[in-house]
């Protein structure tokens, strides 16, 4: 896409692409584990699942993040 073709739909949609690719959603993974941040983890898993094939990735992090928060919560 030439920068004269660029508009905020054409923008916008780009945007919304992001979300489907693993160099977006793998770090952001990766950071939301570091941080054990374990609600957005759970959260974050359950939207890429939905969205995607599946992946071990996303449902072993899903599942440590749920086991974690259930651990808490007592």
């Amino acid at each position: 896409m030439s920068a004269d073709k660029l508009n905020c739909q054409s923008l916008a949609r780009l945007w919304r692409k992001r979300r489907e690719e693993q160099g977006y959603l793998f770090p952001l993974l990766r950071r939301l584990v570091n941080e054990q941040r374990d609600g957005l983890t759970v959260l974050f898993c359950t939207n890429a699942l939905a969205r995607k094939r599946g992946g071990p990735r996303y449902r072993n992090a899903l599942s440590r993040a749920q086991a974690r928060l259930a651990e808490r919560d007592g």
